[in-house]
């Protein structure tokens, strides 16, 4: 059974490889899309690490300061006990 109206069939080999190499290049595509997407979402996964580590780097050197100031103002108020 003939799929094609040519008669000497090669016109409908040329076709078929075409359409062969037209999917093999779309799965292709697909594949490349496919790893591109998973490739962002892990500098995504990444990039929150990072912003998570340097938050609460921030947040103790935040309190290590407060814990400083605390600590010189307490003297400041023993050194105004004392000279008054």
């Amino acid at each position: 059974m003939q799929l094609c109206s040519c008669r000497g069939g090669g016109a409908c080999t040329a076709t078929y490889a075409a359409e062969q190499d037209v999917q093999r290049l779309e799965k292709g595509k697909k594949d490349q899309d496919l790893l591109i997407d998973h490739l962002h979402q892990q500098v995504r996964t990444q990039q929150t690490a990072i912003y998570t580590q340097q938050y609460e780097n921030q947040q103790r050197e935040t309190q290590a300061a407060r814990d400083m100031l605390a600590e010189a103002q307490a003297e400041m108020e023993g050194v105004h006990i004392a000279i008054a």
